[in-house]
C-alpha cells in the first residue's frame, strides 16, 4: 500500500513518517471511512484513512518514550483514540481535531477493551491490574475518563480484554486461563453517557470463571483503595430518615453513606457520585425513598433507594445487605 498525504489539507512539511517499525496500531471502521492510528517511539501518532491512504493529521504529546497499547472509542459520537504510554499515562485524543483532550497518569495500561456502545472502557496492566472506565464529559465538552471499578487478581500480566455485545461482563485473558466478569457498576439506568457508579462492586468485586475447571471465585479489591483517613471525611450537611433511626451523609470521594444513629456506626454505602469529588448536600424523602446527591463536580443524582434505610436499621435486614439504586430520575452535571 502507498501512502499519502492530501496537499490541499495539510502542509505535508509539518509530517515526517518514520521510517522506524511503528509500536502499536489501532483500527476503526465507520460507515464511511476506515481510520488507521499508527505509534511509534519518539514520534506522534499519525491517524490515516485507511480507505484512500491519506494521512489525517498527527497526535502529540511532549515526551514519548514508547507506546502500550491503543483503542479507538467504536462509537462514533465519541471521537477518541485512547493511547497508553509506558510512562505510565494514559492519553485521550480528539481524533478529528488531533488534539489531546485528557490525561491519566499511572495508570501503566498495556491492553485495552471498549464496549460496543463506546460507554466503557477496559484496561489491564502487567501487574494484574483491571480497571474500568465510563466516558465522560466534561463542562467544556472534553471527553474524560472516570474509574468505575478496579481489581486485581493474582498479579499476574493481562494478555487480552473482550467485552460481550451488551457491554454488561467482560473477559480476560492471562496466563492459561480466561476468566469472565460481571460487574454490577456496568448496569445501566438511562441511555446516557454519564452513569451511577455501584461503589459496593469495587469493594466486593464479581466472581470470574475459570476458563478449564468453570470454578467460581471470588476478587480481591486492591487493598488501599478505600483506606485513605480523608476518603472518611464527611463532607455535606447530615441528614435523618423520617423515624430517626439511621442518619445520611457524604463524603469525600464521591460516596453516600448510612449510619445508625444510636450509635454512629456506618451501616454501608448507598450510592456514589463522581470518583475524585465530594458530596456538598444530601436529601432524603420518606414518601417516595428517594435520595439525591451533589458534588462539587456539579453532578446532581436522584433515585428511588432499592430497600429503605429504616429497614436496613431494623432487626429483619438480611445479614451484608446492601442498598442500590432501584431507578434513577435524575443524572446530570451542571456547570
Amino acid at each position: 500500500m502507498s501512502w499519502k498525504i492530501d496537499e490541499d489539507d495539510y502542509n505535508y512539511t509539518n509530517f515526517t513518517i518514520p521510517k522506524q517499525p511503528p509500536m502499536v496500531v489501532a483500527f476503526l471502521t465507520t460507515t464511511d471511512d476506515v481510520l488507521l492510528a499508527i505509534g511509534y517511539r519518539n514520534h506522534p501518532v499519525l491517524i490515516w484513512n485507511a480507505s484512500d491512504s491519506v494521512l489525517q493529521g498527527q497526535c502529540t504529546v511532549k515526551a514519548n518514550n514508547g507506546i502500550d497499547g491503543m483503542v479507538f472509542n467504536p462509537n462514533p459520537e465519541i471521537t477518541v483514540l485512547v493511547v497508553s504510554f509506558n510512562d505510565g499515562r494514559l492519553c485521550l485524543f480528539d481524533y478529528t481535531k488531533m488534539l489531546l483532550v485528557f490525561t491519566l497518569p499511572d495508570q501503566f495500561a498495556n491492553c485495552f477493551a471498549c464496549s460496543a456502545d463506546g460507554r466503557s472502557l477496559a484496561t489491564g496492566s502487567n501487574d494484574g491490574v483491571i480497571e474500568v472506565f465510563d466516558f465522560d464529559y466534561r463542562h467544556d465538552g472534553n471527553p474524560v475518563l472516570t474509574s468505575i471499578y478496579q481489581i486485581s487478581v493474582d498479579y499476574e500480566p493481562i494478555r487480552g480484554l473482550a467485552f460481550n455485545s451488551d457491554g454488561l461482563r467482560f473477559v480476560d485473558i492471562r496466563d492459561q486461563k480466561c476468566h469472565i466478569w460481571v460487574p454490577t457498576a456496568l448496569v445501566r439506568t438511562d441511555n446516557e453517557l454519564s452513569s451511577i457508579r455501584d461503589a459496593t462492586a469495587l469493594i466486593k468485586g464479581s466472581g470470574y470463571l475459570d476458563g478449564f475447571s468453570g470454578r467460581t471465585k471470588a476478587s480481591k479489591a486492591i487493598p488501599g483503595i478505600f483506606d485513605d483517613p480523608e476518603e472518611s471525611e464527611i463532607t455535606s450537611s447530615l441528614v435523618t430518615s423520617g423515624d430517626g433511626q439511621t442518619i445520611i451523609a457524604g463524603k469525600r470521594g464521591g460516596t453516600v453513606t448510612l449510619f445508625f444513629t444510636a450509635d454512629g456506626n456506618e451501616i454501608g454505602e448507598l450510592k456514589q457520585n463522581a470518583v475524585g469529588f465530594s458530596i456538598l448536600a444530601v436529601a432524603y424523602a420518606d414518601s417516595r425513598n428517594m435520595i439525591v446527591s451533589a458534588d462539587d463536580s456539579g453532578r446532581v443524582i436522584t433515585g428511588e433507594l432499592s430497600v429503605s434505610p429504616s429497614y436496613l436499621a431494623g432487626s429483619s435486614r438480611q445479614p451484608g445487605q446492601k442498598v442500590t439504586l432501584k431507578f434513577v430520575v435524575i443524572d446530570r452535571r451542571f456547570s
